[in-house]
């Protein structure tokens, strides 16, 4: 994890256009998969969860 600095950062970034990679959105009763997915580290970008 960052600094507070770091995130505030971050989250300026995004509010001014930086692009997020989201690889996949799953339901939420499929976190598991998400899980194993995140252990593989293979996916590029983030993994979304529904609710």
């Amino acid at each position: 994890m960052g600094s507070g600095e770091e995130f505030a950062a971050v989250t300026a970034a995004v509010a001014d256009g930086l692009a997020v990679p989201v690889a996949d959105e799953l339901a939420l009763e499929d976190y598991p998969t998400g899980l194993d997915r995140l252990r593989q580290g293979e996916q590029l970008g983030k993994l979304v969860l529904r609710h």
